[in-house]
């Protein structure tokens, strides 16, 4: 309507109305796009609001599972330092029993909880990290995964050096009958005795644990760094937003 009145004013050389008519098409085109504008401007901070508190979720749950396995490593490592003192003593006093029983059965052991945020990996592979405006926040997520990745590259390369080139502690140690959870998969043995005399007549095996530990130890500290790497994130993520 408003176009067949501007055509119709121009035919009469109504300029004044021409001018307020044309004003009129101006200001509703300029509402049209600013709103427009504000509505994708509210969609894309919720989008943002979403993915921080998703990112945030992820991270949070990262961080205890380093927490917890840092935690269980340190025993393990602990009981075959146990282990080794036995030995260089060529027997074991009773208060060590538990920690050597734990170091047979569990030495070769560790739980890999170095994960890479899924939410990160979502924007990254589908093109939007530039929804994460914080460029602060989309270093450390940077950051943050490239250290995940050499990280889980590290322990990988060191769980096939353990398992390859060295003995496992079956040679001294009398396991229990293996056993079966109630999902049925077979759960490690408990170990019912040792024989640390033999254990330190056998400079092969007394190597090979002395290597173990070393193996074991890189494990800590590559966990204990991943833990430093995920606070550093979280700290970002906890910043009040500006």
């Amino acid at each position: 309507m408003i176009l067949q009145r501007l055509a119709t004013s121009i035919r009469k050389q109504d300029w004044f109305t021409v001018l307020i008519e044309t004003l009129i098409v101006v200001l509703g085109v300029f509402l049209g796009l600013q709103l427009g504008n504000w509505n994708e401007a509210r969609l894309t901070d919720t989008q943002r609001e979403l993915i921080e508190t998703r990112l945030l979720n992820d991270f949070v749950l990262m961080h205890e599972d380093v927490i917890a396995a840092a935690k269980g490593h340190a025993a393990i490592i602990e009981s075959l330092h146990v282990l080794r003192g036995a030995i260089e003593r060529g027997q074991a006093f009773s208060e060590e029993d538990a920690a050597i029983k734990q170091a047979l059965m569990r030495g070769f052991s560790y739980q890999s909880p170095i994960h890479r945020s899924g939410t990160f990996l979502e924007l990254l592979s589908s093109g939007q990290l530039e929804l994460i405006s914080d460029e602060e926040l989309r270093v450390a997520l940077l950051r943050y995964d490239t250290r995940a990745q050499r990280v889980l590259f590290n322990l990988d390369q060191i769980r096939n050096y353990m398992h390859t080139n060295m003995p496992n502690l079956n040679a001294y140690k009398d396991p229990a009958p293996l056993t079966r959870d109630e999902h049925g998969r077979i759960v490690l043995s408990p170990v019912q005795g040792y024989d640390i005399e033999g254990m330190a007549s056998d400079q092969a095996f007394r190597d090979a644990l002395d290597l173990l530990i070393e193996n074991q130890t890189w494990i800590q500290i590559n966990i204990a760094g991943q833990e430093d790497a995920l606070e550093d994130v979280l700290v970002v993520l906890r910043e009040p937003t500006p």
